[in-house]
């Protein structure tokens, strides 16, 4: 079982310069209660009418990650409660973003399916728990994309009319998706040429091993920078925002540095941090204003989640933090 060791809000963690306030000692107490306006339990094991009484919760899966493995944490999600979605990535839709490029094809999606799911669109195992796109893309499509990213999603898709919503959703981000949810949230200015205005659908971001500020030399940088100048912190005040971090494994600087010292080395100013073998602490609950939780032995993919190991996903840990989506 992870041992919750942190809970504080981000603006007690010191500036830019990523470590953390030592004399914090603060426990964090697990809650009992159930989420407020649930449907029956049996309603969302495999859909059904009552589906659209529950707190809904879009979870969107890490930088090379298909949203399917992340059907596991959406099952537990929904035994709990929850009518949990998710987009349809796949792993290749990522391969245009890759080296810094834009990150619109991604967000065109996430934003299309966040606009479909407040409005009243409804998944269940039969689909993979994803909700659709209205056209699939052939092979031309993928080429232009990955040709040109700062296009968007090929074939387009159509933008969201601007309205009221009368129900909000909650979006559990895993990685790199935390912070580009925050570009997606945004209203101004245009990121490539959109502006997704997409805090008008939603009141809660958790996020899972997210790097919300790097000082190092990522590749990613750019991207960063731009949500970090533009909309910084936890910028909407009507959204909760919670940031939650795993310490699991500290980089070893040796003659070979192994995979996690380089990667902790992208967003830290020294890889001989603690983390959840991918992201730094410092990274990951670097976003001032939001909640945040840092977790024991927590692991950041779900690939990792063998050998005796967990990670934020996992069964024993999701009660830790599933208290933020409430």
């Amino acid at each position: 079982m992870p041992l919750c060791l942190l809970s504080q809000s981000a603006s007690n963690l010191p500036g830019r310069n990523g470590s953390l306030d030592r004399s914090v000692r603060s426990v964090v107490l697990h809650s009992a209660r159930r989420p407020r306006g649930l449907a029956p339990r049996c309603a969302l094991n495999g859909g059904g009418s009552d589906l659209w009484e529950a707190r809904k919760v879009l979870v969107l899966p890490g930088y090379l990650i298909d949203s399917q493995e992340m059907v596991p944490l959406v099952e537990s999600l929904r035994r709990r409660g929850f009518n949990a979605a998710l987009p349809p990535v796949r792993w290749h839709n990522w391969v245009p973003t890759v080296g810094g490029r834009s990150l619109r094809p991604i967000l065109d999606r996430i934003n299309f399916v966040l606009d479909e799911f407040a409005r009243g669109a409804e998944v269940g195992p039969e689909n993979g728990y994803e909700i659709p796109l209205p056209e699939d893309a052939n092979l031309y499509d993928r080429l232009a994309e990955f040709r040109d990213p700062s296009m968007g999603n090929m074939p387009p898709l159509p933008a969201p009319e601007r309205g009221e919503y009368t129900e909000k959703v909650a979006i559990l981000a895993s990685s790199a998706s935390g912070w580009i949810t925050r570009i997606m949230l945004g209203s101004g200015p245009e990121y490539c040429g959109r502006v997704y205005h997409g805090s008008d659908r939603v009141d809660r971001l958790v996020t899972l091993g997210a790097p919300h500020f790097c000082n190092g030399k990522g590749v990613s940088r750019k991207n960063l920078d731009f949500v970090n100048t533009h909309y910084p912190g936890a910028h909407h005040p009507h959204i909760r925002y919670a940031c939650v971090a795993g310490k699991a494994k500290k980089g070893e600087k040796a003659l070979i540095p192994d995979f996690t010292y380089q990667s902790y080395e992208l967003c830290a100013e020294s890889g001989d941090v603690w983390g959840d073998g991918v992201i730094p602490v410092e990274s990951a609950l670097n976003l001032d204003g939001a909640e945040t939780l840092l977790l024991e032995d927590v692991w950041h993919l779900p690939g990792d989640a063998k050998d005796g190991r967990v990670w934020y996903g996992s069964e024993e840990v999701i009660d830790s933090w599933v208290k933020y989506l409430e």
